[in-house]
């Protein structure tokens, strides 16, 4: 069985890359891989329509191009484990996939099967995320984790000794990801709930984690915030440094305190406190 990969760029990437992958899932796409410049997808030949990607057309407020070539599934396979390459976010922290063999031991050995979701570690969100919870003590939080994708952060926490963890996306191959991830790395303190981080509702948590993007972040705001009580924190990523003081203000509207900030490339994260 041959398959097509179909490399697609996007200027600036996010959110269109992660917009993309949810839209090419629909399309019968299999597989995704995330690039610097947008995402490589997957899908068998016998069903690959190109026409069908020129909705990317009419996106705006972004630059698209796309290019695909036919890869054989024999070939396709082993280019896959090729590319993903293991993430050593520290000293003491790996990402990795299934197929990887660790050559030295690391505390926080996480595995991750991506499939069509976000969260491999390679990504600069992702790995501030992963900084900002290795310098956080979990021993005994209850920690929520919106828009989880891969569920790494999740994945990270329990191995932390955080407890009652749950994790939410809002897709249901998300989620079915998130869950196998969860069960290769023997975790037993994540739930996983298919929700949309706008409109569902949440208390409690000593401790709020969301890597999604700028807007969602803006419209969700109130509800990330009435989820934490005072004291809480919460540490967001999934936009550009200069998107700070735009973040900053939504979040001192619904009693969140800017902290800390850590960037990476362009990428920035923060971790903020609920008054």
């Amino acid at each position: 069985m041959d398959y097509v990969k179909v490399a697609f760029q996007f200027n600036p990437r996010e959110p269109y890359a992660e917009i993309a992958v949810s839209e090419l899932s629909d399309l019968g796409y299999e597989s995704f891989v995330d690039t610097e410049e947008g995402v490589e997808a997957f899908i068998q030949e016998r069903i690959f329509d190109e026409a069908a990607l020129h909705f990317i057309n009419d996106w705006e407020d972004v630059e698209v191009s796309f290019h695909s070539e036919k890869i054989p599934f024999t070939n396709w396979n082993a280019k896959w484990e090729e590319d993903f390459k293991p993430v050593i976010v520290r000293k003491d922290c790996i990402v990795r996939a299934p197929f990887h063999h660790l050559e030295e031991e690391y505390t926080y050995d996480i595995i991750i099967q991506p499939q069509m979701s976000f969260g491999t570690g390679h990504h600069a969100t992702t790995s501030l995320m992963i900084q900002f919870l290795l310098d956080e003590d979990l021993q005994g939080k209850r920690v929520l984790d919106l828009g989880s994708g891969t569920g790494v952060l999740a994945i990270l926490a329990e191995k932390r000794g955080a407890r009652d963890i749950l994790a939410t996306d809002i897709e249901d191959y998300i989620v079915d990801n998130a869950k196998e991830n969860i069960a290769l790395n023997q975790c037993v303190e994540i739930a996983v709930k298919k929700a949309d981080v706008a409109n569902d509702r949440y208390e409690d948590y000593d401790l709020i984690l969301a890597n999604i993007n700028l807007n969602v972040l803006i419209q969700s705001m109130e509800t990330i915030s009435s989820a934490g009580r005072k004291g809480s924190k919460i540490m967001m990523s999934g936009f550009y440094d200069d998107d700070i003081p735009k973040l900053q203000e939504t979040a001192a509207k619904c009693g969140l305190v800017l902290e800390e900030v850590r960037k990476q490339e362009r990428w920035a994260a923060v971790l903020l406190i609920k008054e």
